[in-house]
């Protein structure tokens, strides 16, 4: 068995979420029954890990907790070889930040599991990544939350659009150095790349040479409005508690920290940063697509962290970018 594809379906508006659906293929010439497909989200991060155990709770069918919120199991109680079958998962708002406004992260991961009598899910790697790489019954999508109203500022007119990417290394056995690599090639307009203390380089110009040093009044100014939004709809019960706290605790250690700006079509690396196995940083993106582009245009990025003497990938996330207003 193995994931053909997984993708998403907008829901009407009333419903503010989405629906989620994952093509499963029987990839022998023996057909399969009772087949589950469990699917799960959290925030995403640069490292992405799934709880000790978590095995157990796929094949269980019950949820894999450690941060992760399973949004449920779906039986296929057949599937015929060479006739993939559709999984499909309800995302409502209520798992989520309010999509009409969204003050913090809105960047999430999801995984999808497979698992059936006759071909158990028995992979015990924790880590994301590495996992969708090596086992046919696994399937990730990255998830970007959007406003479904309203219309946002024209690139370069306005404060850009903010994404949060957690970098953490949960899956080190160490105290190591790492590169935080990102792949602007396919994007054009500027990156502004907010790292807290613990991870801004002591020599930005040699170890981050492709970046300029900007000013930190931009980011003061934004966490200042960002945190007041946040707390007023947290009071309003329209975000999550465990989302706010998260939020609020990576916007203080920020706040008065200069950005490192990059200018898209590149590819840069900001070099040596030391990072354990008990370290979580909260790291800031501003997405400003240049002036001038044009209504509908679709670019990406990449962030990934790599060992930075092996080069070996550790975790990473692309962001798609989707301009819904001409730049003036």
């Amino acid at each position: 068995m193995g994931f053909a594809g997984f993708g998403e379906e907008p829901l009407g508006r009333r419903d503010r979420g989405r629906d989620l659906v994952g093509e499963v293929r029987a990839r022998g010439r023996f057909d399969a029954t009772d087949v589950h497909v469990m699917a799960a989200i959290t925030n995403a991060a640069a490292g992405l890990t799934l709880p000790a155990g978590y095995t157990a709770s796929v094949v269980a069918g019950t949820p894999i907790g450690g941060g992760w919120t399973t949004l449920g199991v779906v039986t296929i109680p057949h599937l015929e070889a060479g006739l993939p079958r559709i999984a499909a998962f309800d995302l409502p708002s209520t798992s989520l930040p309010l999509p009409a406004s969204l003050p913090g992260n809105s960047h999430f991961c999801m995984l999808a599991f497979l698992h059936s009598a006759a071909d158990a899910f028995t992979s015990t790697q924790r880590n994301a990544d590495l996992l969708t790489l090596g086992d046919r019954k696994v399937a990730q999508k990255n998830l970007h939350i959007v406003e479904f109203v309203g219309t946002p500022p024209a690139p370069g007119t306005g404060p850009g659009r903010w994404a949060m990417l957690l970098v953490n290394g949960t899956n080190l056995r160490g105290k190591r150095l790492i590169d935080l690599v990102i792949d602007a090639r396919r994007f054009k307009g500027a990156l502004n790349v907010v790292l807290p203390p613990g991870l801004f380089p002591a020599k930005p110009k040699t170890q981050a040479p492709r970046f300029t040093v900007g000013a930190a009044t931009m980011v003061k100014a934004w966490a200042k409005k960002h945190q007041t939004d946040a707390t007023r709809l947290f009071h309003e019960a329209k975000y999550p508690k465990a989302q706010f706290e998260l939020l609020m605790a990576n916007l203080k250690v920020v706040a008065a920290q200069r950005p490192l700006t990059l200018q898209g079509g590149q590819l840069a690396r900001i070099r040596g940063l030391p990072l354990g196995p008990k370290d979580r940083y909260g790291v800031f993106i501003r997405i400003e697509p240049a002036k001038g582009t044009k209504l509908g245009a679709s670019m990406s990025f990449d962030v990934s962290q790599v060992d930075a003497k092996s080069a070996a990938f550790l975790g990473g996330s692309r962001y798609q970018v989707v301009v819904n207003r001409k730049a003036t």
